[in-house]
């Protein structure tokens, strides 16, 4: 089986680097795929060896932008390796295994896949119903060893960054631990309320009896409890603390309820170098309008909220910003209604399209990403980009020229947004987009002088979101089009996302730019 051993050193040789451009690595991607495939020619029932399973089972894993047959063939013959008595067969088999379930969007079987989240690493969701017994065989840890085994871990790294004057080269966060005195920080709450600085740290405090509790808003991050009390505590180094604007809140779940909630202490923590937040109009000078319209999907209405500016009048054409996630409309519209009234900038109609449940079935990421469920999501196009647009130049008199109509979302409907300037580049001028959760898996090509401005917007303190927005910002440059591309000190938080939109309306509806309309 020469010719499978060769396939599988040329897979490993084309390697895909973070400093190639979007065109070298997308060269290289088809190609990785092209060997795969070929690899799949080969290997589709083939009746193999142990250890030429096992070298291309690992081949295959590996290979970015393989397809759903062909890892579930690397299954197949990690499997056969296991079975023939390679040593690493079961343990490749279960990583396989679990890989699969994680692109199915379902719990990982085994426990094989974990993340790197600001240096620590994050366990995937485990499915409870493989039990302990099942993972020995595979020559697995116990599911509560694995987790006390990455807690130590975390432990250690946050205490030796404890006594590290300051962070690494390319870190923004890093979790810092001491042995803080439970009654000081409590007192210390007590004056300063949940948050404070404490030099290039920031410290959470709360106190409650719980069985775990996270930072929520913009960082995320789990808290841990002070040994002998019902304290918890979280201490981050920040890189440009005094820049930072974060947004917080406290959830966890209590003995005997495994539901998380909602424990309180919202608010928000702004250094003295932040950006001052935006101003908002409440009430509104302009006027919300909310509709029901027949949705993408049999028997689904969807909710379309929209902002009229003060003054509209149905005989005047519009400049519109359509919005993925439209439940941030009625905030983003007291963002625009000041704008306007303060003549930053020209009256604007938004139109926001709510998105589908996000519960098990994840119907909002089915719509927005690409790849995930394509019937759903060419359904949700067809109706985001069909109807929903018909109806709003119909009865708001939003504008239909390209220059005129803007393209916007957040996280995975920021997603959306990029991959609808991508598809319809005749339709939207404009593409605002914010922490973007997913490249697209599309190529990043235009028709020529077709690309469509960006304005992009990430947190230096969201690592992947921070990553894939720098990624999609260097394929717009490549591609020849206009891009800004910003950067606050902030992680996936709604207040960065609130003043990033202030400023990008001001720049989507500025004068458009000739040279590429």
């Amino acid at each position: 089986m020469a010719s499978v051993m060769e396939l599988v050193a040329d897979l490993e040789r084309v390697v895909l680097r973070a400093t190639d451009s979007s065109a070298e690595r997308a060269d290289k991607q088809a190609l990785r795929t092209e060997i795969a495939r070929r690899l799949f020619g080969i290997l589709e029932g083939a009746d193999l060896d142990a250890e030429t399973s096992h070298a291309a089972a690992r081949a295959l894993k590996d290979a970015p932008g393989a397809g759903a047959e062909l890892v579930e063939l690397a299954q197949r013959l990690a499997r056969a390796s296991w079975k023939g008595g390679h040593p690493e067969g079961a343990r490749l088999y279960a990583s396989v295994t679990d890989m699969l379930c994680n692109r199915r969007h379902e719990p990982q079987r085994y426990g094989t896949l974990t993340y790197i989240r600001h240096g620590e690493k994050i366990l995937l969701p485990v499915d409870p119903s493989v039990d302990d017994e099942e993972r020995a065989e595979m020559g697995l840890p116990a599911l509560s060893d694995l987790r006390a085994e990455i807690a130590l871990h975390n432990r250690r790294l946050a205490e030796r960054h404890a006594v590290e004057p300051v962070l690494s080269r390319d870190a923004t966060l890093r979790r810092v631990w001491r042995d803080d005195d439970p009654a000081a920080l409590l007192a210390r709450q007590a004056a300063d309320g949940p948050v404070w600085r404490d030099g290039d740290e920031l410290v959470f405090v709360w106190q409650c009896d719980a069985h775990d509790v996270s930072v929520a808003g913009g960082l995320q991050i789990p808290m841990w409890r002070l040994e002998g009390s019902d304290v918890w505590t979280l201490r981050v180094r920040i890189r440009d603390l005094d820049r930072a604007v974060i947004s917080f809140a406290f959830v966890g779940t209590k003995p005997g309820d495994p539901t998380p909630s909602y424990l309180g202490g919202d608010g928000r923590w702004r250094g003295p170098e932040a950006p001052p937040a935006p101003p908002l109009n409440r009430p509104l000078a302009g006027e919300a309008r909310e509709v029901t319209l027949p949705g993408p999907g049999e028997r689904d209405q969807r909710a379309v909220t929209a902002y009229l500016p003060p003054g509209h009048d149905p005989a005047l054409a519009y400049a519109v910003v359509y919005l993925a996630d439209g439940n941030m409309t009625p905030s983003l519209a007291e963002v625009a209604d000041a704008a306007i009234v303060r003549g930053k900038v020209p009256p604007v109609v938004l139109v926001g399209v709510a998105s589908g449940s996000q519960t098990a079935e994840d119907i909002r990421n089915d719509e927005y990403i690409v790849g995930r469920h394509p019937e759903r999501f060419e359904a949700h196009r067809s109706f985001f980009v069909g109807d929903v647009s018909a109806w709003a130049e119909s009865e708001l008199s939003a504008a239909v020229e390209r220059e005129r109509r803007v393209i916007f979302g957040v996280s995975s409907g920021a997603a959306f947004a990029v991959t609808m300037g991508l598809r319809h580049p005749d339709r939207f001028g404009r593409v605002v987009a914010f922490s973007l959760g997913v490249f697209p898996v599309e190529p990043s090509r235009w028709p020529p002088g077709r690309v469509p401005a960006h304005y992009l917007a990430a947190g230096t303190l969201e690592e992947g979101f921070r990553r894939s927005t720098a990624n999609w910002a260097r394929s717009v440059t490549d591609a020849g089009g206009d891009c800004v591309h910003v950067e606050m000190v902030s992680g996936h938080d709604y207040r960065m996302w609130e003043l990033q939109f202030a400023l990008a309306l001001e720049w989507a509806l500025a004068a458009p730019d000739a040279s590429n309309s």
